[in-house]
């Protein structure tokens, strides 16, 4: 609410408006990339790997419910930790989020 005011303000009295650049926290770099992990059929995607509350790791028909890792690494690392990792034959697949 405060960047609204501070806008309002800059233009009831005709100073210029500065809009600020949204910055990373921490110690990440913004990426606009993530990893998702694919159960493919004749190379297509048919299901997709997501994190469950209740059956922790499981399969997801959509890709909007599937999750995205920030690495190839991470992705793989959560693969290997679960049954998941040598039941199905899965790929790793970048994705522009």
């Amino acid at each position: 609410m405060r960047a609204l005011h501070r806008v309002l303000r800059q233009l009831i009295l005709g100073e210029k408006v500065v809009f600020r650049e949204p910055r990373a926290t921490g110690n990440y770099e913004q990426n606009p990339y993530g990893w998702i992990v694919t159960y493919e059929v004749s190379g297509k995607a048919v299901k997709y790997f997501r994190w469950d509350m209740d059956e922790v790791w499981k399969w997801t028909k959509t890709l909007n419910m599937a999750s995205s890792f920030p690495s190839e690494d991470i992705a793989r690392l959560q693969m290997e930790s679960c049954e998941v990792g040598w039941r199905y034959q899965y790929e790793v697949r970048k994705i522009l989020i």
